[in-house]
Order: C-alpha cells, then structure tokens, then sequence
C-alpha cells in the first residue's frame, strides 16, 4: 500500500518514516524527553494533530505502549493509510480519524494530557494557524503540554524547507515569491500561486508567533519551557547534543556560543527547526495571584 500510495520515487523514504530510528522517531524523543520522562506519559492520552500517513503517531505508539494515541487527519486517504500500518505493527493504543475540516478535529475524541503537532504548523496559513491553535488548546488539559517539531524557523538564515534559498525568510512576500518560484533549489515551484507556497510551508514559525496566539484565546497561560528535566541546559544545549560530534566539532560549538548570545539578546532560539514543548497552566489566568 506504500507503494500504491507514494509511488516508486518516495517509497524508501515512506518506508524509513516508520522503520528508521534516526529519522521521524529521533525527532519525536527529542521532542518529548527534553522535559519529561516516559513514567510522565504512562496511562495518559495524546492527540496527533494533522497526522498524516500516521508516521509520528506510529512511532509514539511504539515508543509508548502505555500511552493512548488518538491521530487526526484531513485527508481519508491517509488516515486509511495510517490505520493500514498500524495494523502491521500490531498496534492497540492508537486510533486514527478523519478531520471534518482543517480547523476541526472530530467530535467527541474529548481532552487530552498531551498534544502533538509534528510538521504541521507551517502548512498552516495564516489565518488558519489563528484558529488552530486556540482549538488545539482547548483539548489540552491543564498541566498538559503541546509539543511541536519539524517546523522550520520563520527567520533561520536559510529558507531549508521549500528552496533552500539563503535569506529569504528576511523579504517580504511580495520579493520572497517571485524569488521563490524562480529560484528553488529543492524542486519546480515556478507555477504555484501564492497559496500554494504558503500550504507547502514556505513560511515556517516562531516561538513567539504561537505563543502570542494562545495566550489572545485562553484563559490558561502558555509557558514555554526552557531548562531541561535534568538540569543541564536549554533548548540549544539539546539541540547541540543530538549533532554529530565527529564532524566539525569546533564550528558547532562556536555556532552554539552565537545561539546563546542570539537568545540573550532577543529571546529567540534560531535554530533551522522549531522543538517546542508549551505546558498549559494548571490555573486560570485570572485565578493567579
């Protein structure tokens, strides 16, 4: 069915989403073991919003037996997909469904302990990311987290994800679309209208763009968090450790004192990818003194 589905050229690559542990699922731990341990995830549910073929909610599934996984898709396609493999493994912590809009998920899947959003939020237009989000927020229980991953920094140096084009992130629309569609490195772009640049993910996020967003529709406040569960470092220091220490140590240890500094100074950690993991507020806002 991979084969029918994403065709001879991107079968390997479908295949490794679910099969290599370097791949999908090294993000994912990153993601989740940065601030939690797998004790903290034992008996609870997690949403996977805009799942896809179900890569991410497999591996989750696999990683955390204990856990329930509840994948929402718009595409019934690919949540056929997804129910497909999931078969496969054997799996019985996991469900998928079929959104009934991009700004919905189904009925009745109820609230969550945890949220995922992996490689999903710069698809999102902008209009559409100002009502996701609240929507998403509002299945998380308090003292629950959100986790996202895999979506590119809206001001990293290089636009990585749709062209590989170096400083287009810093021009305006009007500038970084012609360019854009001319100048993609990564594949033909040259007839695609603006919406489909935007749903391609040209332009990714920010910690501070979705962090703004909730806290506009929610009665319980975003805290992004920082200091890793072991207390050694932050969000650099995690990214940093999961680099290759065998190549160009020197550089990357230069390029995480630049990091540091860049956080300092303007509260942005700009790496290529955003690894956030937002923590809802056990309180109301207006019962915090």
């Amino acid at each position: 069915m991979l084969l029918d589905f994403h065709g001879p050229a991107w079968v390997c690559e479908a295949i490794a989403r679910y099969e290599d542990s370097q791949y999908i699922e090294a993000e994912i731990r990153a993601n989740l073991f940065a601030f939690f341990d797998e004790e903290d995830f034992v008996g609870k549910r997690m949403l996977d919003f805009g799942c896809g073929g179900g890569s991410s909610t497999i591996c989750l599934a696999k990683m955390l037996p204990e856990t329930e996984f509840v994948g929402t898709e718009l595409d019934p396609k690919r949540v056929a997909l997804a129910q497909v493999v999931a078969k496969y493994y054997g799996l019985e912590n996991i469900r998928f469904h079929t959104s009934p809009s991009g700004n919905e998920v189904p009925g009745g899947i109820g609230e969550f302990d945890f949220c995922m959003m992996s490689a999903v939020y710069e698809h999102l237009l902008p209009e559409e990311r100002a009502t996701v989000m609240p929507m998403i927020w509002s299945h998380l229980k308090p003292g629950g987290a959100l986790f996202i991953n895999q979506t590119p920094h809206r001001y990293y140096p290089i636009e990585a994800h749709s062209t590989g084009l170096p400083l287009l992130n810093y021009l305006p629309d009007g500038l970084a679309f012609p360019l854009a569609r001319r100048m993609s490195r990564f594949r033909s772009l040259r007839n695609d209208s603006e919406y489909d640049l935007l749903r391609g993910g040209l332009r990714g996020g920010t910690e501070r763009e979705i962090l703004n967003i909730l806290r506009k529709n929610t009665e319980y406040r975003p805290i992004l968090l920082e200091v890793l569960r072991n207390g050694r470092g932050d969000r650099i220091d995690a990214w940093h450790s999961r680099l290759n220490p065998n190549r160009w140590r020197t550089a990357k240890t230069v390029l995480k004192g630049v990091l540091k500094i860049i956080k300092a100074t303007t509260g942005t950690v700009l790496t290529e990818n955003l690894t956030l993991t937002i923590q809802k507020e056990t309180r109301k806002t207006s019962e915090v003194r």
